[in-house]
């Protein structure tokens, strides 16, 4: 069509079917206008030249792919002049080769495997390709290998199909504040099997039948300030039972991300590795189910200031519903500024897994921790508002670390029962306070094992009535350990050897002895000081201070009054080698009844 240089010529097609073995239409400087064709050719369907127009279509008809049809072997439509596509469809090896000038209203260009250009509603644009998808599902079957970016450029997009990203893809989802993508039926939503970021800027994703999303065990899925939904209303028969998000591979969910589901909000397959970070997640059953295996690997990390929360008085699934459910043998990590809310429990340590806590906090209306494998509460708070703590079978429960700064504040477990209730195990207590209505713990339900060096003491306070916290102990007899050396002489029986565990210093008398006890008091390298006028040892008893690490450590016995004694002595007293007696005025005052046996001892 006006092959010279200089002429310009309108044609216009109204219906037609060309056939031809190079080029179905060549136009160089013309205007070609199709309302109707179908082109089969050899070469290019259309050449355009610089100084052509070609318009194919009406701008005010809804586009339609049956009323042109442009095939061309090589290019459907090769322009390098202006080209209006408002309808009609084309193919070739390279569909569209040049620039596209207009298309209709809320219309972009779909690129199919670059063979296939129709057009669509502008639901999604591909950054990288420059095409637009009406299909979440079509747009992730046309992405580069590495690094294709598709922004959802709708509002509001409504999905019939399952979206799936294949292996060895990589897309990033943008999603913006106002798009909700809404999948329907049981298809579900979106399967990753390649590494998909969904970036969402608190625009929302949503299924209503299957899972949300799947990321299965070769996909890695990073969502990022996203609001993902499942809204499928469940009874006790329901099939379907979607959650929001089943991981098998590697899924970090981050930065304000929300989780909201009437089933299960994330479930961590065996071979999944789940991290939520400061993220918001709230279901009907179990908010996070973990069922992986590895007890040195956490499956499920919480951290950062998450929110999880069960609120299961509409659900019929499970009377067990928990926020935190451990199926198996794996690990459950839960720590930051996290809290975990539950209607049920906050926590279920079901098999032999392990669950630790640190900084979290956790309030049940039954129990905040219900265990049968390994519990550390590092940090953090555990209370339940109507049952136990923390409770179990068998299990080891492990509370603070040995290596922190001794706190009675924290870690704090409280029940509306008991603090913590076992049967059988052992509970470590290291650190923190164990209250309960109507006792902390029972002290022969399990082996306790308090901090080395440390002991248990029992009090009250008017909220719960029985509580348990460390202090650290200064004396021994045997392996029962004492707060204060009057402790450990008042349980002493007869020839009783009491060992010193620590220095101590006092204003009044440490070691007073009365006239009717007989003891062996083993200094271990240790110093007693008093800083007052007291002496440091009041004997009316039978007493025998030893040092048995007199060949690598001198005891000290030491007052630094100026006006009292080290030692008042009114009954029996050995002093044996390896001990230092310093004062500042006397040293020892053997009163009228005393009888002193000084051997090997040094007196300054």
């Amino acid at each position: 069509v006006d092959e010279s240089t200089t002429g310009t010529t309108t044609v216009n097609i109204n219906t037609a079917t060309i056939n031809a073995g190079t080029h179905g239409i060549k136009a160089n400087m013309a205007k070609v206008n199709i309302t109707a064709v179908e082109i089969n050719a050899g070469a290019y369907g259309i050449l355009v030249g610089d100084n052509a127009t070609l318009t194919l279509g009406n701008s005010s008809n809804t586009p339609n792919e049956t009323r042109i049809k442009i095939n061309g072997t090589t290019r459907g439509v090769s322009s390098t002049g202006t080209f209006n596509f408002y309808d009609g469809k084309i193919c070739g090896t390279d569909a569209i080769n040049g620039t596209v000038t207009s298309v209709p209203t809320n219309y972009g260009v779909q690129t199919v495997k670059g063979e296939i250009a129709t057009l669509v509603i502008k639901n999604y644009y591909n950054n990288t390709t420059g095409s637009y998808f009406a299909e979440l599902s079509v747009a992730l079957d046309n992405v580069n290998t590495t690094g294709d970016i598709i922004e959802a450029s709708a509002k509001t997009i409504s999905e019939t199909k399952t979206a799936t990203l294949e292996a060895g893809n990589t897309v990033t989802l943008k999603l913006n504040s106002s798009t909700i993508i809404s999948f329907s039926g049981t298809s579900g939503g979106i399967v990753n099997n390649g590494k998909l970021t969904i970036s969402g800027n608190s625009g929302t994703i949503t299924a209503s039948g299957k899972n949300t999303i799947t990321n299965n065990s070769d996909g890695v899925l990073n969502v990022n300030k996203a609001v993902l939904k499942n809204t499928e209303t469940l009874t006790s028969n329901t099939t379907a039972k979607g959650k929001v998000i089943y991981n098998a591979g590697t899924c970090t969910c981050s930065n304000s991300t929300t989780i909201t589901s009437n089933y299960r909000g994330v479930e961590n397959s065996a071979t999944g590795i789940l991290t939520i970070n400061s993220c918001t997640i709230t279901s009907k059953e179990y908010a996070v189910l973990n069922r992986t295996t590895s007890s040195s690997t956490a499956g499920v990390t919480i951290t950062g200031s998450s929110k999880v929360t069960i609120n299961d008085t509409a659900s019929t699934e499970s009377s067990s519903n928990s926020a935190v459910y451990n199926y198996s043998t794996g690990k459950v990590l839960v720590s930051g500024s996290t809290t975990i809310n539950s209607t049920n429990c906050g926590i279920v340590n079901n098999s032999t897994g392990t669950v630790e806590v640190d900084g979290a906090t956790i309030v049940a209306t039954s129990y905040g921790i219900y265990s049968n494998g390994t519990v550390k509460v590092i940090s953090g708070s555990v209370k339940s508002e109507s049952n136990h703590g923390i409770g179990g079978n068998n299990q080891i429960v492990t509370i603070g670390s040995s290596s922190a700064t001794l706190s009675n504040t924290n870690p704090i477990i409280m029940g509306e029962l008991k603090g913590i209730y076992m049967s059988g195990g052992t509970l470590q207590f290291y650190n923190g306070i164990i209250k309960g209505k109507k006792v902390a713990y029972d002290e022969t339900a399990q082996t306790v094992v308090p901090r080395t060096g440390y002991m248990v003491v029992w009090d009250s306070e008017s909220t719960y009535t029985s509580i348990a916290y460390l202090e650290q102990a200064i004396a021994a007899i045997g392996t029962t350990q004492y707060s204060t050396i009057a402790e450990a002489v008042e349980a002493a029986k007869s020839g009783d050897e009491i060992d010193l565990l620590r220095n101590a210093t006092s204003e009044n008398t440490l070691l007073d002895v009365p006239s009717t006890k007989n003891v062996i008091f083993d200094l271990n390298g240790y110093t007693l000081k008093s800083t007052g006028t007291s002496p440091v040892v009041n004997n009316n008893g039978t007493l025998t201070i030893k040092n048995s690490k007199s060949s690598t450590q001198t005891a000290v016995l030491n007052s630094t009054s100026t006006s009292g004694y080290t030692i008042k002595n009114n009954g029996t007293l050995t002093l044996q080698t390896g001990i230092n007696v310093e004062s500042s005025y006397k040293g020892i005052y053997n009163d009228t009844s005393g009888c002193l046996t000084i051997n090997g001892t040094t007196i300054n």
